[in-house]
């Protein structure tokens, strides 16, 4: 699968609500529909696949854990006086574990970032989660 091009800006304003644990107000597309929404959302992970970034985030439009291409989130604005929704590990698991065993199954690549969770700079576990100083050196972002 090739992968596709996500903007650089959109992409710094995801790494950054990631670190600070802001929400974000994105407009997204939905690529089946055509349709743009704006979404406010709190960013939990943000997930390499099939040389494709997601964010992983609560949307408060919707009530619930979704998944968003990061390359079809044409704008993504920072809203630092808003803390983002704190999702459990558990409920996280829940969501994403029956994806992950289907995606697994097809390929075993995907790199999630939990910034969250501590860890010494360039650290990677057996799951696949990157620490935010690794994340931060690679996007340039700092804590």
């Amino acid at each position: 699968m090739a992968s596709r091009r996500a903007d650089s800006e959109v992409f710094g304003a995801i790494a950054h609500a990631l670190l600070k644990r802001y929400r974000l107000i994105i407009q997204h597309l939905n690529r089946r529909t055509g349709e743009v929404t704006e979404r406010t959302v709190s960013p939990q992970r943000l997930a390499h696949y099939r040389d494709n970034w997601y964010l992983d985030a609560w949307c408060h439009l919707r009530g619930g854990l979704r998944s968003f291409a990061v390359d079809a989130i044409a704008s993504a604005q920072v809203e630092e006086t808003e803390a983002a929704k704190n999702v459990s590990a558990a409920e996280l698991e829940r969501f994403w574990v029956p994806a992950m065993e289907f995606l697994l199954a097809r390929r075993p690549v995907r790199l999630s970032c939990d910034f969250r969770r501590k860890r010494p700079a360039g650290c990677l576990e057996r799951n696949g989660i990157l620490s935010s100083e690794a994340i931060g050196k690679m996007t340039g972002a700092t804590r």
